[in-house]
């Protein structure tokens, strides 16, 4: 006869394995801190759900009938399979084959994740890394569906079950051709003059930290080229003498074909933000991630 598991509760298997071990009622009932007739009932019922007596009268306790004894070790497998469902493994690095999905800027990429893969790779060697562009549009889908576990980004995501940590502050310097070197402007005005590349993820549209700056100034910039992204920067840069305005951490991380000098204007600085979704909040891959991300980036 097969047995409707929707009658059974985990007290009733804790009250059968009990007895299993003591062969005493009054054991068992101090065991679980129970009262004796709430273990005589318990039996009753554990006896019903078996369809077998389970223990017998004896002088001394209880004696276990073989169906009880068929039951010891499958029962004991059952509640520690149990007692796992809430118990958080412990996680090592240098074992998990974890899949961590980041989706970030170029900038991100090349100032952070690039050298710090390296440093995972020596604690985790068998985690599994995918880097994915940003979309900015999507942060909030793509991290609850799961298609990316982070973000890098500058902005302050605020949306459900999203979470986020500034790991970073950046600032801003300019950069010339180093074969341009002397044509480094000395005034605001000559700075403004001067053609300059701006990196845009948005295509140029809208105006700049630098140009409100200037603005206020009464001056106006001359935008001779607008970028997608870094990648054609400093190539650009070496064929006439247009300046960038960029992350400082961006051009330092370039050759040293380039001349960086600071922006003769203050445009203030940017936080990055680490941000990841509820679903991998408690995990403990994704907790130890979110440590080594944050201390490595905070050192560079």
């Amino acid at each position: 006869m097969k047995t409707d598991i929707r009658k059974l509760d985990l007290q009733l298997l804790l009250i059968l394995d009990s007895l299993l071990e003591t062969k005493s009622v009054t054991k068992t009932a101090q065991h679980l801190a129970l009262t004796q007739p709430a273990i005589s009932g318990g039996l009753k019922r554990l006896r019903e759900l078996f369809d077998d007596e389970l223990f017998l009268r004896a002088q001394r306790g209880l004696i276990a009938t073989n169906r009880a004894l068929e039951l010891v070790e499958p029962l004991k497998k059952l509640l520690r399979d149990t007692e796992n469902l809430f118990t958080t493994d412990s996680f090592d690095p240098s074992k998990s084959e974890q899949l961590v999905r980041i989706a970030a800027t170029d900038y991100a990429q090349k100032v952070f994740l690039s050298p710090f893969i390296g440093v995972l790779k020596d604690m985790a060697p068998r985690a599994r890394i995918e880097i994915h562009p940003l979309r900015p549009h999507e942060v909030a889908h793509d991290l609850g569906s799961g298609k990316v576990d982070f973000i890098f980004s500058r902005d302050d995501w605020s949306a459900p079950h999203l979470y986020r940590r500034a790991i970073a502050r950046e600032t801003f310097a300019c950069a010339i051709a180093t074969r341009f070197a002397e044509q480094v402007p000395q005034t605001l005005e000559s700075f403004a003059k001067m053609d300059h590349v701006l990196l845009s993820l948005s295509g140029g549209r809208g105006p700049t930290r630098i140009d409100d700056a200037l603005k206020a100034r009464k001056l106006k910039r001359h935008i001779s080229l607008t970028l997608p992204n870094f990648l054609l920067l400093e190539d650009i840069l070496q064929y006439s003498p247009s300046i960038a305005v960029a992350p400082q951490r961006l051009l330092q991380s370039m050759n040293r074909q380039l001349t960086i000098f600071p922006c003769p204007i203050d445009i203030g600085f940017f936080d990055i933000q680490l941000v990841w979704h509820g679903r991998t909040h408690n995990a403990p891959a994704f907790q130890w991630f979110r440590k080594e991300i944050g201390e490595f980036c905070q050192s560079r």
